[in-house]
C-alpha cells in the first residue's frame, strides 16, 4: 500500500487475495475500484475467496462498470465463489479462447473443488467446443474426483484425439489419487 512501485502492490496484493481474511476486506475493496486493472482483479479475487456475502453488492457493482475483461472474469470468478453461478458460463467460455485460457481454467480449477461446481461443470463437457472440452479434462484432472470419472468417461471416444487423449490422462490422474 507504502510502496511507489505498482509491480510491487500489486504483487503484494495478489498474495493477500490467497490468503484472504476478513481484516483484509476493507483493503480490497478499496482496490475495487483503482485505475489499475491488475489491482482491481486482485481485490475481486480476494474478496471471492472471502465468500462473506455482504461483499455480493459491491461485486456486483464493479461488474457492472468494468470494461476491461480480464478484470471481468476475476469478478465472475469472485461471483461464482459467492454462490452466483449464473456467471460460471462466462469461465467456461473463456476456455475457448487463446487470451483468457490462461486465467479462465486456474479460476475453474479453484471453483471446482466444490462439488456444486463440478456438478454445473459436467454439461459442459460435452460443447461443441473442442477447446472446452480440452480445458475442462484438465480442470477436473485438478479438482475432480469419483463422481467424475463416469462424466469423463463418453470423451475417451471423443471425435478429436486431443480430447480423448485429456479425458484418459484425467481418469488416470483421479484412479491415481484413489478416486
Amino acid at each position: 500500500e507504502n510502496s511507489e512501485e505498482k509491480d510491487v502492490r500489486t504483487a503484494a496484493l495478489d498474495a493477500l487475495a490467497f490468503l484472504p481474511r476478513k481484516e483484509t476486506a476493507p483493503l480490497f475493496l478499496r482496490y475495487l475500484a483503482d485505475k489499475e486493472k491488475l489491482l482491481r482483479a486482485a481485490a475481486a479475487l480476494g474478496l471471492g475467496r472471502l465468500k462473506d456475502p455482504q461483499h455480493l453488492s459491491q461485486l456486483e457493482e464493479a461488474r457492472k462498470r468494468e470494461k476491461d475483461s480480464g478484470v471481468r472474469l476475476a469478478l465472475a470468478f469472485a461471483l461464482v465463489a459467492q454462490g452466483k453461478g449464473e456467471y460460471l458460463e462466462e469461465l467456461v467460455s473463456n476456455l475457448s479462447s487463446r487470451v483468457r485460457r490462461g486465467e479462465a481454467r486456474p479460476y475453474l480449477i479453484e471453483l471446482a473443488r466444490e462439488p456444486n461446481i463440478r456438478e454445473a461443470l459436467y454439461p459442459h463437457l460435452f460443447s461443441r467446443d473442442v477447446e472446452i472440452r480440452k480445458n475442462l479434462c484438465q480442470v477436473l484432472a485438478a479438482s475432480g474426483d469419483s463422481a467424475s470419472i463416469p462424466q469423463l468417461d463418453p470423451l475417451l471416444r471423443d471425435r478429436d484425439p486431443e480430447v480423448a487423449q485429456e479425458a484418459s490422462r484425467a481418469i488416470r490422474i483421479l484412479r491415481s489419487r484413489g478416486m
